[in-house]
């Protein structure tokens, strides 16, 4: 219902979802907005150390799949899905702010592996990167 209201919204402005987004990061963290509405404030911004997880799974869009980025931070989730402008250098990118998370083509490869299913990866935590980073010789 609510992805409905929201592409109605988009639809009445010209919009077109996610084509018309993009994700945009700094050392301090990432957001995420429409580029087409001048001067958009983001729909959400999300500093890299409030990030607790990383999940990455596509999404069955009928003939094709979508890989979507789900974030999580705290009791919050924030997505950005593969056709936002940007999106494949900042999930790169996410290497540099994201201590142990897993290499782009290594979870890619295992969330688009079977078409039209979820594959759902969780490719960061926090806590199992805190744990291995204890673990290291100092």
């Amino acid at each position: 219902m609510l992805r409905q209201k929201i592409s109605r919204w988009l639809d009445r402005r010209g919009i077109e979802f996610p084509k018309d987004w993009e994700v945009k990061w700094t050392n301090d963290g990432f957001v995420f907005r429409c580029q087409k509405v001048e001067g958009a404030t983001p729909c959400y911004s999300v500093r890299w150390a409030d990030v607790d997880a990383v999940d990455a799974f596509q999404i069955d869009l009928f003939t094709i799949d979508a890989v979507v980025l789900e974030f999580t931070c705290g009791d919050q989730t924030y997505e950005v899905i593969q056709d936002t402008q940007g999106w494949e250098q900042f999930a790169t990118a996410m290497t540099d702010h994201l201590p142990g998370i897993a290499g782009f083509h290594t979870w890619y490869r295992l969330v688009t592996r079977r078409a039209f299913e979820e594959n759902r990866e969780r490719i960061y935590s926090r806590e199992r990167a805190q744990q291995v980073m204890a673990h290291q010789p100092a």
